[in-house]
């Protein structure tokens, strides 16, 4: 639909191409409104206008698709800025549950519970270093468990 080297559609093309991928979604007009404005402009003997120049008008207006293009790769590639970084794969309470309330975890804001205070002995940490050099050396070993 698109036969200008140019790239340039007329709005009615462009209303018409919008249209017809979005259609049944209920909110396609009010986002062809906000899109429309951004992606044209005025284009007198090959050349752009602006907006406010006497010569343009509804008659010379054009939808610029590599302004379209560039506002999608804009909307899919600028970063966004977030608070915190949420792994898919954390359980929210699983961890405080099967540690019987000992370990903290994330809650489901996404915020961390305090840790409980335990006092453990002399032997419990040796055990639990112990503990974790073998379960070191175990996936060391064995990578698949």
């Amino acid at each position: 639909m698109i036969e200008d080297e140019a790239g340039h559609v007329s709005p009615e093309v462009f209303k018409r191409m919008f249209f017809t991928f979005f259609k049944g979604q209920h909110s396609a007009y009010q986002v062809y409104e906000m899109l429309a404005p951004i992606v044209s402009e005025h284009y007198v003997d090959g050349h752009p206008v602006p907006e406010h120049d006497p010569r343009a008008n509804d008659s010379n207006k054009v939808v610029v698709i590599q302004k379209l293009t560039m506002f999608i790769d804009m909307f899919n590639f600028y970063p966004l800025k977030v608070h915190k970084v949420r792994y898919k794969n954390d359980s929210d309470g699983l961890t405080y549950v099967m540690t019987s309330g000992t370990q903290g975890t994330k809650n489901e804001m996404g915020e961390y519970v305090l840790r409980k205070e335990v006092q453990r002995s002399e032997e419990e940490k040796y055990i639990r270093k112990l503990l974790t050099v073998v379960s070191d050396k175990i996936r060391e070993r064995f990578d698949s468990i």
